[in-house]
């Protein structure tokens, strides 16, 4: 990625660059009033066009609902001169993975259990406002000099996965991390980012993922089918009560999990008082002494997917700054709701998100657009309900309120109880088919289950079994997606479906040899009746008319190209005749055989016999004919 080089982002100006991600650069930023903040800007290859601009503020748009003190908080969003840009929180301190890479050795089991936790109250605020992050991993994890977690980058796999985005030739969301139902090709859901949750504390406890492979298809296999190694095995001192917890999480099948975030952080709190007041597991003879050296890793797709780990004295991509030293490891955990940072927690705060809202213009430096995220009028939710308890004489004044609280309370209760109308259900899955992304109708899927099986006879059940159709071949077009990103054809698939894996592979380098295999893969499921068959031959037509467009405006640029290099040579001709053969003469070599360039090539011959004669005796550059 090519460095920014700008001073002044939206209302920030740029003191410093902090980090590169996969997923965009960071740099340090001040408003007017000095409040630092971190801004992550999207890489090149997201260019915004109208589509991608409409994603990228819809998903900011879906963030701004989160405030609480374990999130990175969002302070806003624009686009400078077409660069789109979000400033957040500042966060001093270091990635999970960086410590990991910094100590040499797992965290203590009861650090886990206090960063399980606020990893926990993150993930339930983010779920309960129906927000589901889709890459938990270490380097998306910030711990702050006091000990307090904090996730970032919510909603940017999601993004990228709209986009079709890969990194580093894998794909969006990394594979040591991956939830079986994501490795195989399925959309995200609040129990994915529980699974991930696993992976990581498997990976504070143990030093290194659960699965570890020499390919990315490898890790993605062990994900769907393997059975992990009990994390005892490699930390002998984690209690029974906090593996079992590990185990839950890592369970294949999305129904044995731990089914809520709310029930993870409950789970943690007692392995926590359990695991400090119970016996321990004896450690094996043969076991490693818990600060010894660590065990030694294979190859870990979460570090080739994303980055290098880098020196401690490196800055962070995270948005944050990277301490030499970072936290102490013995920090005291902070409580379940402390605030980092400036104004972390504090609707009151002054600084970068007390901003008003709006729109900013800066005149003299082309189209500016910056959008404050107004965090004033938010409350960020306390630790536990005691918190909320009143203080003071009761009066009835106060316990009429109360109940008119408790009124309003439960009719809300009942809205949100009630099951959504036909009519509700089908607005949402029209809104869906309408947006004409993969990504949408995956997402969509349970709301037309729901449909299907509450209102088999309705009048529009046909266009939703249409619409079910489509999630279906979305559905193998993401999995074979998947497997074409990959190193091989993975295990699992019919023959007609590996040969359109393998032309997959080959439309960015050969197009032409692609298009021909996605036309014979559809000859050849011409006839066949089977569902699954019908959904490869109408992904492989996709394909064929995908292809031909490219090749159409392929041949349109160069053929504008080829006819603006030969009004060159014939306006040249008279006065430098050589230099005009030279043209005429590689434009024939170029596109002599090309059905398009006919007529170009028969005006670039007639130019070469015209000026024949002229470049026999003379050569006005130098060179011959």
């Amino acid at each position: 990625m090519e460095r920014m080089n700008r001073e002044q982002l939206g209302p920030y100006r740029i003191t410093d660059r902090l980090g590169q991600g996969a997923m965009g650069e960071v740099y340090r930023g001040e408003d007017a009033d000095g409040h630092a903040v971190a801004i992550k800007v999207l890489p090149a290859e997201s260019e915004p066009d109208a589509a991608f601009r409409a994603r990228f503020e819809g998903e900011i748009e879906t963030l701004k609902r989160l405030h609480h003190p374990n999130i990175v908080r969002l302070y806003g969003y624009g686009e400078e001169e077409g660069v789109l840009f979000y400033a957040m929180e500042l966060v001093a301190g270091s990635t999970l993975a960086e410590l990991l890479d910094d100590s040499g050795h797992p965290f203590s089991w009861r650090e886990v259990a206090d960063i399980g936790g606020q990893m926990a109250r993150a993930l339930r605020h983010a779920h309960d406002r129906g927000i589901v992050h889709r890459d938990i991993k270490p380097s998306n994890l910030m711990m702050g000099g006091d000990g307090t977690v904090k996730v970032a980058d919510f909603g940017i796999a999601r993004l990228w996965g709209r986009m079709g985005i890969t990194r580093q030739g894998g794909l969006v969301g990394t594979a040591n991390y991956m939830s079986p139902e994501q490795a195989a090709g399925r959309s995200a859901h609040e129990r994915s980012d529980l699974y991930a949750s696993g992976c990581v504390l498997y990976t504070l406890l143990a030093g290194r993922p659960p699965f570890l492979g020499d390919t990315m298809e490898q890790v993605l296999h062990l994900q769907r089918h393997a059975p992990h190694e009990p994390v005892s095995t490699h930390a002998p001192d984690v209690p029974p009560a906090l593996e079992q917890v590990v185990d839950r999480l890592l369970e294949k099948d999305p129904e044995g999990r731990i089914g809520t975030a709310e029930a993870l952080d409950r789970r943690l709190r007692d392995a926590l008082a359990h695991g400090a007041s119970g016996p321990s597991r004896p450690a094996p003879a043969a076991a490693p002494a818990h600060g010894g050296p660590a065990p030694e890793r294979g190859r870990d797709e979460s570090e080739t997917v994303e980055a290098p780990a880098r020196p401690a004295a490196e800055p962070s991509d995270q948005g944050g700054t990277t301490d030499a030293v970072g936290p102490p490891r013995s920090a005291p955990a902070a409580p379940a709701d402390a605030p980092t940072g400036a104004g972390a927690g504090d609707p009151d705060a002054t600084g970068p998100s007390a901003a008003a809202p709006g729109t900013h213009e800066t005149a003299g430096r082309g189209e500016s657009r910056f959008v404050s995220v107004d965090h004033a009028s938010a409350v960020a939710e306390p630790a536990s309900a005691m918190e909320a308890e009143p203080t003071g004489r009761s009066t009835p004044w106060v316990a009429l309120g109360l109940l008119l609280l408790l009124g309003v309370a439960g009719l809300g209760a009942y809205q949100l109880a009630r099951p959504a109308s036909a009519a509700e259900l089908y607005a949402r899955i029209a809104r869906a088919a309408e947006r004409d992304s993969r990504g949408a109708l995956i997402d969509a899927a349970p709301t037309v289950e729901a449909f299907r099986s509450r209102f088999p006879d309705h009048p529009k059940a046909e266009r939703v079994e249409r619409v079910a159709e489509r999630i279906e071949r979305a559905r193998l077009a993401r999995k074979l997606a998947l497997h074409a990103r990959t190193e091989g054809v993975g295990d699992g698939l019919t023959a007609p479906q590996r040969a359109y894996v393998a032309a997959l592979k080959l439309a960015d380098r050969a197009p032409a040899q692609a298009l021909a295999r996605f036309r014979a893969i559809a000859d050849l499921l011409a006839d066949g009746g089977e569902p699954a068959t019908r959904r490869l031959r109408s992904l492989a037509r996709e394909r064929v008319r995908a292809l031909r467009r490219e090749r159409e405006a392929r041949a349109a640029a160069t053929k504008g190209f080829a006819a603006k290099r030969l009004e060159r040579a014939e306006a040249i001709a008279a006065d430098r005749p050589a230099t005009a053969r030279r043209i005429a003469r590689g434009l024939v070599t170029l596109y002599g055989d090309a059905a398009w360039a006919r007529p170009l090539v028969e005006r670039a011959r007639r130019l070469l016999a015209r000026t024949a004669a002229r470049t026999a005796t003379r050569s006005d550059d130098g060179a011959g004919p």
